[in-house]
């Protein structure tokens, strides 16, 4: 059952169609699904060992039984040094595919897994962006996120081996950016 479903009209060579979409945890069922569409087998494979093991959730968004986007909700602390917010869960791999963009897709990916940490009792989310993603602050902007201090942080990426193995490896400096829950949020 998904946690949350919007409805939408898309508009393609003259056509409207009525379609719905439909974000929920990823199940390992689901595997070769999500792979088939969003690729990245090495990722998915781990965040759903991750998830497995209590330490965050992937959460996917489905369109006519196909996904089209997903994001991670890490609960595990992250790799870079967030002093303050080691307790703040991150969003991180927030991707929707080119087709389905700018319909509201990503804005719903984020309040599902805004919504998981709030009834898991976080008090804030954090999220980390390059300074040049502009569509992407201006995304994380209207959805209620600050900057949390004006530097970059160092950051790393994952680069997952066929062996299982995970190397954390340099990446690009990030703007980080939080979000606080809203005092309205019951759990």
């Amino acid at each position: 059952m998904p946690i949350d479903a919007k409805r939408y009209r898309l508009g393609r060579l003259g056509r409207v169609t009525d379609l719905t979409v439909a974000v929920r945890p990823a199940a390992e069922a689901e595997l070769p699904a999500i792979v088939e569409s969003l690729e990245q087998r090495l990722y998915f494979t781990d965040r759903l060992a991750r998830q497995r093991l209590g330490r965050g959730e992937l959460l996917v968004a489905w369109l006519d039984g196909t996904a089209v986007g997903d994001v991670y909700l890490r609960l595990e602390g992250a790799d870079e040094d967030l002093a303050d917010l080691r307790d703040a869960p991150l969003l991180s791999h927030l991707e929707v595919l080119p087709p389905h963009r700018k319909q509201g897709i990503g804005s719903l990916l984020m309040r599902c897994a805004e919504a998981m940490a709030w009834r898991r009792g976080y008090d804030r989310v954090a999220l980390g962006v390059t300074e040049d993603n502009t569509d992407a602050i201006r995304l994380y902007l209207s959805r209620g996120y600050a900057l949390w201090r004006p530097d970059p942080i160092e950051t790393y990426r994952e680069i997952f081996r066929e062996d299982g193995t995970v190397d954390a490896v340099p990446d690009e400096p990030c703007l980080v950016y939080v979000k606080r829950r809203p005092v309205a949020f019951i759990r």
